[in-house]
């Protein structure tokens, strides 16, 4: 994966168990952008982290998919790539594959809510022709490619 970096920003790190590829960036924004992993089907990660705004929520909350907020808005995730805590909340999470399933799986306050739904969302993405290559591509040689684990 070739990075596009601003003269001077340093490349970030990458976890030498998950490298950045093409097919996995896309794979990211078309599922951030998606409401097939959310309880309601109407809730996306972009739905709070919205990109015109730097991925961050404008306004005092976000609201989750069942109508309840949590105690903290969205932070802006614009140069994420270089923190080295990604628990806002947990400080003790250290990548952004373990903090991406904080918001899908929390039940206080519910994000988007897939506790419950975890299998069946996950079941659903695999036998969607589209998602499922996508998935195999972004993960060539995994069995399972569609999974919530970090």
């Amino acid at each position: 994966m070739v990075w596009h970096l601003p003269r001077g920003f340093p490349t970030p790190a990458v976890p030498p168990d998950n490298p950045m590829s093409g097919a996995k960036v896309a794979l990211g924004e078309r599922c951030s952008s998606s409401a097939a992993c959310s309880v309601t089907g109407q809730y996306s990660c972009a739905s709070c982290h919205e990109p015109a705004h730097s991925f961050a929520r404008i306004g005092p909350v976000a609201i989750g998919a069942t109508g309840g907020a949590p105690a903290a808005n969205a932070m802006a995730l614009v140069n994420v790539a270089y923190n080295i805590s990604f628990g806002w909340m947990r400080p003790r999470v250290r990548s952004l594959e373990a903090q991406m399933l904080e918001p899908m799986l929390n039940e206080h306050p519910v994000e988007l809510g897939l506790r419950a739904a975890r299998p069946p969302c996950c079941a659903q993405l695999a036998v969607d022709r589209a998602y499922a290559d996508d998935f195999a591509a972004a993960f060539p040689g995994d069995p399972a490619p569609v999974n919530l684990r970090a």
